[in-house]
């Protein structure tokens, strides 16, 4: 006996597949242009163009900030000083001997390294540099004035923007101060004898001070500011490859999104 309302299963047609497809025939599947679909990495670029045209923005203007630092040689008198704030080093903490050649005394406390200098804190020379008293530094051993480094240096724990120091050095010869980062210089001051002034670098990022000295020299009260953290170049070129990764994915769940049968 025939049942009555039974249903019919439907009918299962057989699905090609998508390799038999013509291009037009895809095309319509998907509602894209052939070129689309014969250039997918392509329509994506296209897609995302606006978001590559802003990493490269925020790249460049990146780059320029970092090159508006515009280095500056300073010359005062009495009185001058950086900023508030500014680790200042006057050679009384801690106390040393006459004399005593001078290389990681003041590191742990100050984050600095001298060489060729030693500890001035006699009688025998209390004509000191501007603002200056003893104790200060020297490049010459006062038991034996012929005796003195001509090639001197201070070393900074970290890079540091702005360097200051009080000067005093004999009449005559010639003197040269050079800033220098990672080795390379960045800026030279040439002081003539006979200079009793305070010298300062201004507005870069080095890591040492050199000093080529013709004659007998005295610092004294060190001024520095420590540079601000700033990414290395190669850091910023991660960051902006992540972000162009982060951007061509979502990019890509887009066209998911948008292709259920994810033709690509």
């Amino acid at each position: 006996m025939k049942r009555l309302n039974q249903p019919v299963p439907p009918k299962l047609l057989p699905l090609a597949p998508l390799s038999s497809y013509t291009g037009n025939e895809l095309d319509n599947r998907r509602g894209r242009t052939g070129a689309s679909v014969r250039a997918p990495f392509l329509r994506r670029l296209y897609e995302m163009k606006n978001n590559l045209i802003l990493v490269a923005l925020s790249m460049t203007a990146w780059i320029g900030s970092t090159n508006q630092l515009q280095a500056a040689v300073v010359i005062g008198g009495p009185g001058f000083a950086l900023e508030p704030g500014a680790v200042v080093v006057d050679f009384s903490d801690p106390l040393l001997t006459e004399n005593e050649p001078l290389t990681t005394q003041f590191s742990p406390k100050y984050g600095i390294e001298l060489s060729g200098f030693r500890y001035n804190n006699g009688t025998a020379f209390d004509d000191v540099p501007p603002d200056g008293e003893q104790p200060d530094i020297k490049n010459f051993d006062s038991s034996n004035l012929a005796l003195f480094n001509s090639n001197l240096s201070i070393v900074f724990d970290q890079d540091v923007t702005d360097f200051a120091t009080s000067w005093q050095s004999e009449t005559g010869p010639t003197y040269t101060m050079t800033s220098l980062h990672n080795g390379i210089g960045v800026e030279t001051i040439l002081i003539t004898g006979g200079a009793n002034q305070r010298y300062a670098f201004r507005n870069s990022q080095f890591d040492e001070i050199q000093i080529v000295a013709g004659g007998g020299l005295i610092l004294d009260n060190f001024q520095f500011i420590g540079a601000a953290a700033v990414p290395e170049p190669s850091s910023v070129a991660m960051l902006g490859l992540a972000v162009c990764v982060v951007v061509m994915r979502r990019s890509r769940q887009k066209s998911v999104n948008r292709d259920p049968l994810n033709i690509a």
